[in-house]
């Protein structure tokens, strides 16, 4: 009997260790994992450069594990938990965390998740007029990071150039500074994106989308309110195209992070509702489904730089 007794005691003493340890644990038919690093972040995709953190989790807190990624990023399985007390989903890095009886993340039998981001609901900026971006502080751009009252380096600066984008109306006829003969910088007249903010700008200091021809942007005159000689150019909502070549339709703007989830043949019609900020994705919708795809792989009639901005810069995604 004081053996029987003794055995019980350690088989008691065992399970209060495994509960209380490191180790995870099985609950209720449910698989729990602990988080094995003292911060560990929760993202909305599965990417360390395309998912966005959306929650940041403590040593040993308890996820479940609802699902794993099929395919790698470098190197890394990435796993689709849920943690409840904070209501929480999202992707983590397998190997962050700690399994059931020291298992490896390929070792647990939980169902393999196709990645997908969430589509865009409403567009990031809407605009008729062609969407700028401030390029890095770096030296380089003389003249082009102060907003002015008028296009002339003695003009007062109303602001120095803080935001990311700013909406370019038009520009005045003559270069301001040439750098190659095909090259040319000029004044160019500008809102800032989120403020009431209005003035002149050198260009060297901006970003325009890939193919845009600055040249093509309005003559304005060299006054302070050139409002009333700016044309009425509306946002475009949407316009047709055809895929001239064998295309992926991708559920995010990336050849590394978007995967390929329909692939569209030559001559498919389809409808383009966005882009990317630079524009070398198309955010486009084909036979009910909607998704990203390259632009050289559709011939578009319209103005593209008109259609709305649906995807941020992350790094060199989106662009």
């Amino acid at each position: 009997m004081k053996v029987k007794f003794i055995s019980l005691l350690l088989v008691l003493l065992s399970l209060v260790c495994n509960v209380e340890g490191t180790k995870t644990i099985e609950a209720q038919g449910k698989l729990i994992a602990k988080v094995g690093h003292a911060q560990v972040n929760v993202r909305d995709y599965p990417s360390t450069r395309a998912g966005k953190v959306i929650a940041v989790l403590t040593l040993n807190t308890e996820v479940e594990i609802l699902g794993r990624e099929e395919l790698l990023d470098n190197g890394d399985i990435w796993v689709y938990v849920r943690q409840s007390s904070l209501t929480l989903e999202g992707w983590i890095l397998g190997r962050l965390l700690i399994y059931p009886d020291d298992k490896e993340v390929l070792d647990i039998n939980v169902p393999v998740l196709l990645a997908d981001t969430p589509t865009p609901t409403s567009p990031l900026i809407t605009s008729g007029f062609v969407i700028a971006e401030k390029q890095d502080d770096r030296g380089y751009a003389r003249y082009g990071l102060y907003l002015r009252e008028m296009p002339s380096l003695d003009a007062p600066i109303l602001e120095r150039l803080q935001s990311e984008y700013v909406q370019v109306y038009g520009r005045l006829e003559q270069p301001a500074y040439e750098v190659e003969q095909s090259n040319h910088y000029y004044w160019v007249y500008v809102s800032v994106i989120g403020s009431d903010l209005r003035g002149w700008v050198y260009d060297e200091g901006l970003r325009y989308p890939v193919g845009f021809d600055r040249t093509a942007l309005p003559i304005l005159p060299a006054v302070t309110d050139p409002n009333s000689f700016i044309p009425s150019l509306e946002a475009v909502t949407s316009l047709l195209g055809t895929t001239n070549k064998h295309a992926d339709l991708r559920y995010y703007p990336s050849f590394s992070y978007g995967k390929v989830f329909l692939e569209l043949e030559t001559g498919t019609p389809v409808t383009v509702l966005g882009r990317s900020f630079l524009g070398y994705w198309l955010w486009i919708e084909v036979n009910g489904q909607r998704g990203w795809i390259t632009r050289g792989s559709i011939l578009v009639t319209g103005d593209i730089y008109r259609l709305p901005i649906m995807s941020p810069r992350h790094w060199s995604i989106g662009y």
